[in-house]
């Protein structure tokens, strides 16, 4: 039996079906003040996860526009409550709906047996973390990179444990174990952005029922650990706690000075500590060198215990927790209130680097987006604290405003000029040595960092037009098989198949327009409000409930169901922009002819857009984003689990889809803020496909022994992967991370890369040997050979039988048809 392209970001056994995506949801701002000066309007949105943000003076000028009277109503739908609430967060002391597919989100959830609450696995490049009851553990996965021509992974493994006491350790007590009672007795969720979660570690006796729930009061004794994106150190705050640094590891040095086994601790007073270390590689028994500095904000002297020789430890306890290997710890000499800093030195020239700037850190932060003209303005900014400096010898008096992070590829192409020539933001020419899955960051010195973006003017497609009109035996053809596709009738049952397949009849709707064929235009909108009607209604037989506890809209019988991939996951908020995606396209073609059909279903059709693309940082009933990462540049797919490699997505070219669907609405609706938001989301995950996902010759990102492949199927924080949920063949990986084929394809399938691509496409799957490939797939792999040669592509066309449910012949000729020989 044929399989129809297919995946989830979720699990291997599902059944493989249809494939296109569930994306996008446009989510409609009122407030619009134009900015008139001499006939230039200046367009602005202004997002903020703060109210007070605002744009500095070193940005571009222009002023942001506020969101201020977006739609923050309760959504039209059911109320339903899932199965498993949020861990370590108290709902009560936020007022906004909580992320679900965040880079933090693993925080708030334990594992598949549902143990370990938080434990999973946090990206903050160039650092993992897992956030264990009694310790933040660090991993610098590039110790432990592994490649083949199949995949990309750095595997987690404790290098540093930050850590403390609530009392002062006598020397009977050096060989005490991680249950003693001194240790953190509640951990919860005490802060978060869009770039930073805090939490924080109590120590006061029986303040909590257990380390997996807030505490009952606020804790006396704490410490706060700050994890922000781009960070080259890990930041600490301590109150009235012993701070205790362990490492996973064989000590060879500290301070420079040979570190020899002793059964007395040995003592080291200052305020920069610098370890070397030994810890275990990628293969057994193979040993790297790592180096780490640790930086307190006031002199203090630490004792050195050594627990064990290295050695591999199981990963669970017989209760199935988690173990915590240490070799060896720091401990202080006393309680201590105050900041402590650790960071690995990945290149030796980067230590008097890192020692010149530790003494400034980042609290929390806050993003602006704003337009002007075609260009969009992200703005990342960062609240920043600081202390004494660690040395001033040799080195300038740093401005309070040098906080120093690192930047992804993707960030270094879109720093604004702007901000570059301005005198509060440096990128480094200096090789860092830090390396993530995405390749080398790069250092760079400001609190204010601004990212500049082409807004696409795309719209419809409507310009693809004049080319059809070039070959009128193109056009008769499109025009017979449109006759027979419009007779389609959608049969699914579920919010994804249904999405592909309503959003399949609602492309038919523009070609019939552009066709001039005005009747079977008409006859497929009413179709389509009939059909979308029964669901913004919620009179289907999976209708959408708003769940309260996470805050989104998921389909009732996702949520309800008893295997938690019902509906592939939805109630478990994955892939929420892939299937709202086809939603928002659909309506954004009925309301192009037929506006007041918004009126009608307003409250709705604004629901699923908030559901998706929210730009409210303070809506109480959806997230902000959900999905869209703003440090990674595009979105992760996988919502309220754990996956192995952490957050994840495949089929980027569907949360490209998803975002070209909250433009169209916003188009269609002449929302400008809506239309703007779609453009900035498209933007850049179009971007991250082509530095991320795409792998032509002239790319540096990952290794040439995968990057052979020319394209990567999944890309997770820590890992990539030459392969997909649904199935292992390269025409999978391919075409998967390529359809839908819309106007929008053409913002990220270039043809010099498709060049490169389709060859590898070809001698992979299209002239196999062994077993041929689906038709399926087949007639995905002729749009993308469209491309390059339409005239080819049209005549292999006329070949094929079948057609996903998400696709039709007609959309296939129509494609062709409009590109350029």
């Amino acid at each position: 039996m044929a399989t129809s392209p297919n995946h989830r970001e979720t699990t291997p056994l599902l059944h493989a079906r249809g494939w296109q995506a569930r994306f996008s949801r446009p989510f409609a701002v009122y407030a619009i003040l134009p900015l008139i000066v001499t006939l230039v309007i200046v367009l602005s949105i202004y997002v903020s996860l703060r109210p007070s943000s605002t744009i500095t003076q070193s940005s571009p000028h222009f002023s942001p526009l506020p969101i201020n009277s977006f739609d923050r109503s309760l959504p039209p739908f059911l109320v339903a409550k899932h199965k498993i609430p949020p861990k370590l967060i108290d709902r009560r002391k936020f007022p906004q709906a909580i992320p679900t597919n965040s880079f933090w989100s693993n925080l708030l959830v334990g594992d598949s047996h549902g143990l370990n609450a938080g434990a999973g696995e946090i990206t903050l490049s160039p650092y993992t973390v897992r956030n264990l009851p009694q310790r933040v553990e660090i991993s610098y996965g590039d110790s432990r990179r592994a490649v083949t021509n199949v995949s990309i992974s750095e595997v987690f493994q404790m290098d540093v444990g930050i850590t403390g006491f609530r009392n002062v350790m006598t020397q009977k007590d050096q060989a005490v174990t991680s249950q003693d009672i001194r240790h953190a007795t509640s951990r919860e969720i005490l802060a978060f952005d869009a770039l930073s979660v805090t939490v924080q570690y109590g120590f006061d006796v029986m303040q909590s029922v257990s380390t997996d729930s807030p505490p009952l009061l606020p804790p006396s004794v704490y410490m706060n650990a700050t994890l922000s994106r781009g960070a080259p150190y890990l930041t600490v705050m301590y109150h009235e706690v012993v701070p205790v640094v362990e490492f996973n590891g064989t000590i060879v040095s500290l301070n420079g000075q040979q570190v020899k086994e002793s059964s007395n601790p040995t003592q080291w007073t200052g305020r920069k500590f610098v370890v070397q270390v030994l810890v275990y590689g990628a293969t057994n028994g193979l040993l790297v060198p790592q180096k780490w500095i640790i930086y307190f904000e006031r002199t203090r002297t630490l004792s050195l215990v050594s627990l064990k020789k290295i050695s591999q430890f199981p990963p669970y306890h017989a209760d199935g927790s988690l173990t915590t290997p240490t070799q060896a710890r720091l401990i202080d000499s006393s309680v201590y209130s105050g900041v402590v800093r650790v960071a690995l030195v990945a290149n030796d020239a980067m230590e008097a680097v890192l020692d010149q700037y530790a003494h400034i850190y980042p609290k929390s932060s806050n993003l602006n987006i704003s337009a002007h003209e075609n260009k969009s303005y992200v703005q990342f900014s960062w609240e920043i604290d600081s202390f004494e400096p660690i040395s001033t010898k040799n080195q300038k008096v740093n401005s309070t405003s040098d906080l120093l992070l690192m930047a992804n590829p993707h960030q270094l192409m879109t720093f604004s000029e702007v901000h570059i020539s301005s005198n509060v933001f440096q990128v480094f020419d200096i090789e860092t040595g830090y390396r993530t899955l995405k390749s080398n960051m790069t250092a760079v010195v400001g609190k204010t960092w601004v990212l500049e973006e082409n807004l696409t003017d795309i719209g419809f497609g409507s310009h693809q037009d004049i080319q059809l009109e070039s070959i009128p035996l193109h056009k008769e053809a499109i025009r017979e098989s449109l006759y027979n596709d419009s007779k389609f009738v959608p049969q699914a049952q579920d919010p994804y198949f249904f999405g592909k397949e309503v959003n399949r009849q609602a492309k038919l709707a523009l070609i019939a327009n552009t066709l001039g064929e005005r009747s079977v235009r008409d006859d497929i909108l009413d179709q389509l409000q009939v059909w979308m009607t029964t669901w913004l209604t919620g009179s289907n037989s999976d209708p959408f409930v708003y769940d309260t506890i996470w805050g989104g809209i998921c389909s009732k019988n996702g949520l309800n169901g008893i295997f938690w991939m019902t509906d592939f996951g939805n109630g478990w908020y994955n892939d929420h922009h892939f299937h709202y995606g086809y939603y928002l396209n659909t309506l954004a073609i009925i309301l192009k002819f037929r506006p007041l059909y918004f009126k009608q279903h307003e409250a709705a059709i604004l629901s699923l857009v908030r559901d998706i693309a929210n730009p409210e940082q303070n809506d109480p009933y959806f997230p902000f984003t959900r999905h869209f990462s703003w440090f990674d540049g595009h979105s992760f797919a996988s919502g309220v689990y754990t996956l192995d490699g952490g957050k994840s997505q495949e089929s980027v070219s569907e949360a490209i889809n998803a975002y070209y669907g909250v433009y169209l609405l916003g188009l269609a609706l002449n929302m400008t803020s809506l239309r703007v938001m779609g453009q900035v989301l498209l933007g850049m995950e179009s971007r991250a496909a082509q530095v991320y996902w795409q792998m032509p010759s002239w790319s540096t990102i990952y290794e040439p022994e995968y990057a052979a492949n020319k394209m990567s199927g999944q890309i997770a924080c820590t890992k990539v992967q030459y392969s997909t949920w649904f199935g292992p063949k390269p025409e999978h990986m391919h075409l998967i991370n390529m359809i839908p084929f819309t106007p929008a394809s053409n913002l990220f399938l270039k043809r010099r890369y498709i060049a490169e691509e389709y060859q590898v496409l070809l001698d992979q799957a299209l002239r196999r040997p062994n077993y041929s490939v689906e038709e399926l797939w087949k007639g995905y792999a002729i749009l993308a050979l469209a491309l390059l040669d339409p005239s080819a592509a049209w005549d292999q066309l006329q070949q094929i039988q079948t057609f996903d449910d998400g696709n039709s012949r007609t959309s296939s000729l129509y494609w062709i048809a409009v590109q350029k020989p």
